[in-house]
């Protein structure tokens, strides 16, 4: 009887979305881990900078874009606004594959495809998440969002492992068509969604004004406001892993890259997609705060024992361990969004969450590149999840969300 109550089984509206969601995670993870191995494969002098700013490019317009993205969400139909980022996706994977069959994809261009592909994440990621509520009862919003939480996850768990063997077999042109076939899918799915994902809104400001609404809805929140800035600052410590991984790989450990990247990422994405499978049976938890602190602690300890770790397969333990502990911050904090955030604006602050956590990723990837010709990827490791343990500190003495 629990299983039948599950909220894939009991609302078909949320499978449909969860199989789309799924599916094209699991050709972006492809794509990332082939164009990783792409660059380092590479013989340049400039390999490592190339490989932080090509990440950087996948989340540097996400915080240009964000703002307008999620205005958009909320002015227009959410599931048009889901089929207009998975169709734009499939094309530019298109254009990429096309200029990679004539011999004319270099770095360069591949930096516009990055910026391309990542452009319109934010217009289908805040269209997502304000649907939520749309798909499922109040009673199982949680449930919703911690396997909502997993896609990202346990595609990760999937593409990584994909991800080595395609690269393998088929080289960067494998992942390419993987990837756009991925998106066409998402597509089909999206397009079977049945429920209404207009705004609950009854009349409509100007674009200008909405957006503007957005950001003093945040600024005039003074707990959501500090806990948005505190995700920027443990996501500038932690988001650097994939950039990590394939160095310490490489440079530390001196084993195959492609199958042990895929390994470590695997790993990761293992803990936070088992993680996230448990919290989908289970309520949101009463102490949401000091959940988040101990777990973004747990996250950092993770980090600091992959650092200090001698042996490879150790590292894949302490992966595992951190992955497990993202699964409950997401949970936890997605959760509290989803149930205290009006309706009415919660395209532009899922939006503006994106765009304030992902603003320190762009950076965080261009310094990690820099810093990692002068201080090894195993030191990065360490030192990222000592700050990450210190944030977890500093948040239980922030001002708290009211859940009542």
């Amino acid at each position: 009887m629990k299983l039948r109550s599950h909220v894939l089984l009991k609302y078909p509206d949320f499978l449909f979305y969860f199989i789309g969601r799924f599916i094209s995670a699991i050709g972006d993870k492809v794509f990332t881990i082939a164009m990783s191995v792409w660059v380092v494969s590479e013989n340049s002098p400039s390999v490592k900078f190339h490989l932080g700013f090509l990440l950087a490019m996948n989340t540097l317009p996400v915080v240009i874009f964000g703002p307008f993205a999620g205005a958009i969400a909320d002015r227009f139909n959410r599931k048009i606004c889901m089929l207009i980022a998975d169709f734009v996706r499939f094309s530019v994977l298109l254009i990429a594959l096309i200029l990679l069959l004539n011999k004319k994809l270099g770095i360069p261009q591949m930096y516009v495809i990055c910026f391309l592909l990542a452009t319109f994440v934010p217009l289908f990621e805040s269209a997502a998440g304000a649907s939520i509520t749309h798909f499922v009862e109040e009673n199982d919003i949680s449930k919703a969002v911690a396997l909502d939480g997993s896609v990202v996850n346990l595609s990760e768990i999937i593409g990584a492992s994909l991800g080595g063997v395609l690269v393998a077999l088929f080289h960067f042109k494998g992942a390419l068509i993987f990837n756009a076939l991925t998106f066409l899918c998402s597509f089909i799915m999206i397009s079977l969604i049945r429920a209404e994902l207009s705004s609950n809104k009854d009349e409509k400001d100007s674009y200008f004004n909405e957006i503007c609404e957005g950001f003093s809805y945040l600024l005039n929140n003074k707990p959501l406001f500090s806990l948005f800035l505190m995700f920027a600052a443990v996501n500038f410590f932690t988001a650097p892993v994939f950039v990590l991984i394939p160095l310490l790989v490489k440079f530390k450990f001196a084993i195959p890259l492609a199958r042990w990247v895929a390994a470590y990422e695997t790993s990761l994405a293992l803990g936070a997609g088992t993680m996230a499978i448990l919290l989908s049976f289970k309520v949101l938890f009463k102490k949401v705060y000091t959940g988040i602190a101990i777990c973004i602690g747990i996250f950092g300890t993770g980090y600091i024992l992959t650092g200090i770790s001698p042996v490879p397969f150790s590292v894949c333990i302490w992966l595992f361990l951190s992955g497990a502990a993202l699964a409950t911050i997401n949970t936890l904090a997605i959760g509290l969004f989803q149930a205290t955030i009006p309706d009415s604006v919660k395209g532009r602050i899922f939006a503006l969450l994106t765009t304030v956590c992902f603003a320190a990723i762009p950076i965080s990837y261009i310094i990690t590149g820099y810093v990692s010709n002068f201080c090894s990827a195993a030191n990065l490791f360490f030192i990222n999840g000592v700050m990450v343990v210190i944030m977890g500190f500093i948040l239980l003495f922030l001002p708290r969300i009211n859940v009542d």
